[in-house]
């Protein structure tokens, strides 16, 4: 920042009921002096309205996903939007009631009924490749209550997604 000509810095971070964070930052120029305590608290006035343009945002986000999902269930798809941290955001009533396949996990995650599909399912989100796209499938046997299957992912990040932050569709199909 201070090749740019800037030195000092305030910031506010305010968390979201998504478990995101948004940080808003206030830069002054090298020449200025430092931010006195009455800058501070005008600034301070602002994080309401930037609290709530930050919440608006989130909100939209959660709207699109939900619409995702929505569409790939029309077009008969059992879908999820995750978000990269494997917590689902949008999943539609198809995948909700593929219970032999999915099961609910703690805290807003989503799990695969086979053990190791599950894991390769973790690895497969907490993958953190450079690429701005990266498709993948998980196979899944046949089982007492299910046909063999296929369980799609594809990330998106940067920007080719709709979120602000990479997000991870998922769907699955009967083979």
């Amino acid at each position: 920042m201070i090749a740019l000509g800037l030195d000092a810095q305030i910031a506010t971070v305010i968390p979201m009921l998504t478990g995101e964070l948004v940080t808003f930052t206030f830069e002054r120029w090298a020449k200025e002096e430092t931010y006195l305590t009455a800058q501070m608290e005008h600034l301070n006035g602002y994080r309401p309205n930037l609290a709530r343009a930050g919440l608006g945002s989130a909100r939209l986000r959660l709207e699109r996903a939900h619409a995702t999902v929505s569409a790939l269930e029309i077009l008969d798809v059992p879908a999820a939007v995750v978000q990269k941290s494997g917590r689902v955001l949008a999943l539609n009533g198809l995948l909700e009631n593929l219970t032999s396949v999915f099961r609910p996990a703690a805290f807003g995650y989503l799990a695969l009924a086979d053990a190791a599909a599950d894991q390769l399912l973790k690895l497969s989100i907490a993958d953190t490749g450079d690429p701005k796209l990266s498709v993948g499938s998980i196979s899944l046997a046949a089982t007492k209550h299910s046909r063999r299957s296929s369980f799609m992912f594809c990330r998106w990040s940067g920007p080719l997604t709709i979120f602000s932050r990479a997000a991870i569709y998922l769907s699955w199909q009967i083979l």
